[in-house]
């Protein structure tokens, strides 16, 4: 008799156990169904982002044509200026796009960065003042979607404009930027990761908008 509660125990167990088993299955398929199923429709799509990593224009009209810093100095040197201790912020960003279709967006970027540094001369690094940089980039955009499910999008988008530049040597330049993968997850608000490269920023975007 005691044998066969016990048994009737252990069947149980092993039961719920499946039946759990099961539950948690069907559970991580519908789920995983879910996430697979098209994003809900949105017309317009505005974001904030930064940018890390190296900005490549900026960088280069700020530093201006300097000083070699050769052993020993160059003739040339005595009438040049340069750039030292360089420090500059992230690239932020607003972004507008606008949804054509499944795969097309088009829209535009808004970004800015400051950069601070020393303006040297002559081979003897003579301090002749410090400087402040401001720059702003108007950039219209072409996004091409990879993939889009309920919650997440891959895409890669194509940019082409102009920079601003106010403290710099040169004040205005055209610019491109390609972005070959942006990873965004969420439906109506979301987070944004992407790898970026062109004139403006060679790095990495990460961001945050609202999709309507």
């Amino acid at each position: 008799m005691e044998t066969t509660k016990q048994l009737n125990i252990i069947m149980t167990t092993k039961l719920l156990k499946s039946l759990a088993v099961s539950v948690a299955a069907m559970f991580i398929f519908v789920s995983e169904a879910d996430a697979f199923r098209p994003m809900r429709k949105y017309k317009f799509d505005i974001s904030v982002n930064v940018s890390a990593g190296d900005p490549t224009s900026a960088l280069q009209y700020y530093e201006r044509p300097g000083l070699s810093h050769s052993t020993p100095p160059m003739v040339s040197d005595l009438y040049s200026e340069g750039m030292v201790n360089i420090e500059y912020t992230g690239l932020y960003s607003v972004r507008f796009e606008s949804k054509l279709n499944k795969w097309l967006a088009v829209g535009g970027d808004i970004s800015a960065l400051r950069m601070t540094g020393d303006l040297y001369k002559g081979f003897d690094n003579r301090h002749r003042k410090s400087m402040t940089g401001n720059a702003i980039y108007v950039m219209p955009e072409v996004r091409f979607f990879y993939f889009t499910s309920k919650l997440s999008t891959l895409s890669g988008a194509l940019q082409g404009g102009a920079g601003f530049y106010d403290g710099f040597s040169r004040k205005a330049s055209a610019e491109f930027q390609i972005i070959p993968f942006s990873y965004t997850l969420g439906s109506r608000i979301y987070g944004r990761a992407e790898l970026t490269f062109g004139t403006m920023m060679n790095g990495m975007t990460f961001g945050v908008g609202f999709r309507f």
